[in-house]
């Protein structure tokens, strides 16, 4: 419902819709080259590789949270809105049969050209802590969490030194919310790209604030 209230105030000509979360950064020269792919290509969606970082700006996830396809950019037509959450998922009501060539600009593809999404949803402790409420109250997750999770994992984790990191990782399969049985390992390793600029220039303030929620 919130997703769809914006769709009455598009204008007429608009031909995609590009939905970024709060806690999501892509750099402004991929989105010039994403623009640029899109106008030529005709695609009709894409997908990313997401860059999640986990306990500060220095380690991001791997395992699942690595190889899934995080779905942001969707052709749009008159009539179109927002069908599902999960996965992100336009409705063209007023095609015949909703039916359409579709062309996908995928994540492999992109990640080819080091284009991907910054996803800083593990970084701030506070931010975590109203995420892990979310997810263990959720239909979609409710009961495949893993429990007392940011008090048994994320903190110890972030306070931890590396072997301390590297045996809650070994007892977890990673350090993910999600239980492994649910979704499989998610692992840390560091991060050894460089983040958009935005994120660069705010820094400081950025790890001011993360060390004042730690104590």
């Amino acid at each position: 419902e919130q997703a769809n209230a914006v769709i009455p105030y598009m204008k007429p000509d608009t031909d995609y819709l590009w939905n970024i979360d709060a806690d999501e950064v892509f750099k402004p020269q991929d989105i010039e080259k994403i623009f640029e792919l899109l106008q030529k290509e005709k695609y009709t969606s894409a997908g990313f590789h997401s860059y999640t970082f986990f306990g500060g700006l220095t380690h991001r996830l791997i395992g699942f949270e690595w190889e899934h396809q995080f779905m942001r950019i969707r052709k749009v037509y008159p009539g179109s809105y927002w069908s599902n959450h999960r996965p992100p998922t336009i409705y063209h009501p007023n095609l015949p049969g909703n039916a359409l060539p579709e062309k996908h600009l995928d994540y492999i593809e992109l990640a080819s050209m080091n284009i991907f999404m910054y996803h800083y949803s593990y970084v701030s402790p506070h931010q975590v802590k109203q995420k892990i409420e979310y997810y263990e109250n959720a239909i979609i997750s409710k009961g495949n969490c893993i429990l007392n999770y940011y008090n048994e994992l994320f903190l110890p984790w972030v306070k931890g030194n590396a072997a301390q990191k590297q045996l809650i990782e070994q007892k977890y399969c990673g350090v993910h919310e999600f239980a492994p049985s649910y979704r499989g390992d998610c692992y840390t390793v560091p991060f050894m790209g460089s983040h958009p600029a935005i994120i660069q220039r705010d820094l400081p303030l950025l790890m001011e604030k993360l060390n004042k929620q730690l104590i």
